[in-house]
């Protein structure tokens, strides 16, 4: 297990600490099935692990996993997605497959910031509490 980052738009942070996106739709890959990762979300950190990574179309993602990524259908899923790739928009005929990451929350979801914090000068928290 290796802790990683994921960076989120702020828009995003309260459906995913609320699993109502439980992934996530990227160009690159940015870990492993068992990694974990953090989002900040009032005044808390919430401790996610990624359940499975792995290569599709998008318009798989937009006909099929839309709900998956928190979005109600798959036009809001295109909107979204062009509004975050001005550039390179949505298209019907994209060959490239795209990284898809799918979380959940982590057993203990959530830890004040301040207290994660002070807690990342400890060198093994997993460690003492299988102990």
């Amino acid at each position: 297990m290796t802790e990683i980052e994921i960076p989120f738009r702020d828009e995003f942070l309260e459906p995913i600490a609320l699993g109502q996106k439980i992934m996530t739709t990227r160009s690159k890959k940015y870990g492993e099935p068992g990694d974990v990762f953090w989002v900040p979300w009032r005044g808390m950190d919430v401790k996610l692990v990624l359940l499975a990574v792995f290569r599709t179309r998008l318009w798989h993602v937009a006909y099929q996993l839309h709900d998956a990524e928190g979005l109600r259908s798959p036009d809001d899923f295109i909107k979204v997605w062009n509004k975050i790739h001005p550039r390179k928009k949505y298209k019907e005929t994209e060959q490239h497959n795209f990284w898809v990451h799918v979380f959940t929350p982590a057993e203990e979801w959530a830890i004040p910031i301040h207290v994660r914090k002070s807690l990342t000068c400890v060198p093994s928290i997993e460690a003492k509490r299988n102990e």
